[in-house]
């Protein structure tokens, strides 16, 4: 990467001269510069000059011992702007808590997501350890987010050598690692072996600081069991805690769908804080899907005005989905930190939803709604013509190919059955029931393998 040095003759100039020369160097106006690179100087141009304005030196206050200074206190410190509150009650005793989705530096380069949420957990991790509110909060500083990003690049280059992966091949090149995305395989080495983050993350005797990697797409988990099986523990260790005067400090990795982001669960005593942090800026935990929809539109289109690639329709579906999922996860998580959920509870019952909804949209193919009895489907089936009973006994088998393992599993685990709500059930025996009326329909005639592994394993249950 060739080096560029700038030299500028400074006599009486105020900062607001200076920043104007930088910025109209011949060096930032070449056609060969990349408009992400002009962003990214500019922007920390922009930053040098506001903090020149407006940050006043502050005599820094002696740490308390034991102390109760928490994010809140740093955001308001520093005047850390904020999107929304949204509030969020406790089924046990009717209190409400706040998640504060913050405003955070901005991202320009599109897919630097990852950087960013490990970014603003270490940023937060250091404002809390140092109990001093007069500590300057980094999280709309450009500057010091390049600087972390070229540090950990830099990092995970010897990480990749040192473990000697094969770097010829994705994620592990040497421009993969440099200019790539932030993927799941680097997170545990950026956590507990990057010097920046491993000695900011360790936990100490009045701090218990944990960071987790939550993996979420389209309304279901991707975590493993046992992954998930760690986060809710901890949950329920941090929930249940009665010690006094100690920081519990829970952060989440949130890789959801297509983007990185960040939630803090902040325990002290009595004191239950929430916050998410997203490097895109938007306000969208509001939103509606139709609104999600209207928004990509809208963007495809201005992309399209701005001589850029529009989005197509698989894009805007996953961007869509990608705003849901955040929705999900949050008020998902904030309810585990409540007791009003868990993560297993959840991770079944989202199972549920995903067969619930093949099965519907099998029936709807053929003009069948999902009943609401048995007695209401076998009407319904009967009036059927032999030609589209066939048709739909055709998708029952695609249907049992697909999850018909999934439902036997769903019931014969405990782990997971025992999980679902008592609505859920009810309705898992309604499905079960509607199968088993296409199956064993006299039209059936055919013998059929898969149909009698589903008969003798799933239809026969008893539950």
């Amino acid at each position: 990467m060739p080096k560029i040095k700038i030299y500028i003759e400074i006599e009486d100039e105020t900062m607001e001269d200076v920043i104007d020369v930088l910025k109209k160097q011949p060096t930032l106006l070449k056609e060969t510069r990349t408009s992400i690179c002009k962003d990214i100087f500019e922007d920390i141009l922009e930053n040098i000059y506001n903090t020149y304005k407006t940050v006043q030196k502050t005599e820094k206050s002696s740490p308390c011992d034991p102390s109760d200074i928490s994010l809140s206190h740093f955001i308001e410190k520093n005047n850390c702007p904020v999107h929304r509150i949204l509030l969020h009650q406790q089924k046990s005793t009717g209190l409400k808590y706040e998640l504060t989705h913050l405003k955070v530096h901005q991202q320009f380069v599109g897919n630097l997501c990852g950087y960013y949420a490990m970014f603003y957990i270490k940023e937060s991790i250091k404002m809390i350890k140092s109990q001093d509110p007069s500590e300057y909060f980094n999280l709309l500083n450009p500057a010091q987010f390049w600087l972390f990003h070229f540090r950990a690049t830099k990092f995970l280059q010897k990480y990749a050598q040192d473990m000697k992966f094969d770097q010829t091949k994705y994620p592990w090149t040497p421009k993969d690692l440099q200019f790539g995305d932030l993927e799941r395989a680097f997170v545990d080495p950026l956590l507990y072996r990057f010097p920046e983050m491993r000695n900011v993350v360790e936990s100490t005797s009045s701090m218990d600081i944990k960071i987790f990697n939550y993996q979420f797409q389209f309304k279901r988990f991707t975590n493993s069991y046992i992954q998930l099986q760690a986060m809710q523990t901890h949950i329920d260790k941090v929930r249940l805690s009665k010690e006094k005067n100690k920081h519990y400090l829970t952060f989440f990795m949130l890789g959801v769908t297509n983007h990185w982001a960040m939630f803090c669960a902040h325990k002290f005593n009595d004191r239950l804080e929430f916050w998410f942090m997203d490097s895109r800026n938007r306000d969208y935990l509001l939103w509606s899907q139709t609104d999600a929809e209207k928004f990509y539109n809208e963007e495809s289109e201005r992309r399209k005005k701005d001589g850029r690639k529009e989005l197509n329709s698989f894009q805007i579906w996953v961007n869509t989905n990608n705003v849901l999922d955040f929705q999900i996860s949050l008020k998902l998580l904030v309810g585990c930190f409540l007791g009003n959920t868990t993560l297993y509870q959840y991770s079944a019952e989202s199972g549920y939803e995903i067969i619930r909804k093949e099965f519907t949209d099998g029936l709807v193919m053929h003009g069948l709604e999902y009943p609401k009895s048995l007695k209401e489907f076998q009407q319904k089936l009967a009036q059927l013509h032999n030609e589209s009973y066939q048709t739909l006994f055709q998708h029952l088998k695609q249907f049992v190919s697909a999850y018909g393992q999934s439902i036997y599993e769903l019931i014969t685990i405990p782990e997971k059955f025992k999980h679902l709500s008592d609505p859920t059930i009810e309705d898992l025996r309604l499905l079960i029931a509607v199968a088993k009326a296409i199956a064993t329909d006299k039209r059936n005639v055919v013998p059929n393998n898969l149909m009698s592994w589903f008969k003798a394993n799933v239809l026969s249950l008893k539950f």
